[in-house]
């Protein structure tokens, strides 16, 4: 049963099949609602939240042919996903089609490979300049050491390039690692420089520093989503 804070669905289809699912946000649970009711193409559901007290639990029904008419549930959350359904029900949405491929790929695969890949080669031109010691990774650490960290930075992204075209489980930890490095390097880097340049310049050269993480993150997202959406149809 659920706990606090969560909401138990339980759906079926007039053939039959049932589907029950644990929701641990209120913010999310009428999103699950509706998407439950798309995925698995659902003709009635039961919504089950917890009352005032540990043994006590408040269900609302709701079915598509009175498309879940809230009018008559008294709580307002159970109202609300009662009345999510009834949405979902009277505007039903075509399912997603599958992810585009790019080169046989999914495409957020082929987007980091070509933005890692033009990194490397912007990365690979600052090695004459390391080598002749007018560059430094990380000013603040001794230069050998700070060169010996950008060579085993430069066969993170080279390794996560490759493990993420071949598509193998590696890729995705590897990326998830490099962004990481990219977010702890553009703190080191830049916070030292805050007594020099002041603390808004600082600020906005981090925050932009941060937009290839989240580039990272975001392509994971919607790589993670496509499994959600194969493993729920």
């Amino acid at each position: 049963m659920p706990k606090k804070g969560e909401t138990l669905l339980i759906g079926a289809t007039n053939d039959g099949v049932w589907t029950r699912t644990i929701v641990s946000h209120r913010l999310t649970a009428p999103l699950m609602v509706r998407g439950l009711i798309t995925l698995k193409k659902l003709d009635r559901m039961a919504i089950v939240i917890p009352g005032d007290s540990s043994r006590e639990f408040r269900v609302a029904f709701a079915d598509r042919e009175s498309a879940g008419d809230p009018a008559g549930v008294s709580d307002r959350r159970l109202a609300r996903l009662v009345g999510a359904a009834a949405y979902e029900w009277k505007h039903p949405r075509a399912l997603p089609g599958p992810m585009r491929q790019w080169f046989g790929r999914p495409y957020p695969i082929v987007v980091l490979v070509i933005v890692l890949g033009t990194e490397l080669g912007f990365d690979l031109l600052r090695i004459p300049r390391l080598l002749s010691g007018g560059y430094s990774w990380i000013p603040d650490i001794p230069r050998t050491a700070a060169g010996v960290i950008f060579a085993a930075y430069l066969l993170l992204i080279l390794a996560t390039i490759v493990a993420l075209w071949r598509q193998a489980a590696t890729g995705f930890a590897l990326a998830g690692l490099l962004s990481a490095v990219q977010a702890a390097w553009s703190l080191a880097y830049y916070l030292p420089l805050v007594p020099t340049y002041g603390r808004e310049t600082i600020v906005f050269f981090i925050v932009w520093s941060w937009s290839f993480p989240a580039m990272i993150w975001l392509m994971l997202g919607l790589l993670y989503l496509e499994r959600l959406r194969r493993t729920r149809l």
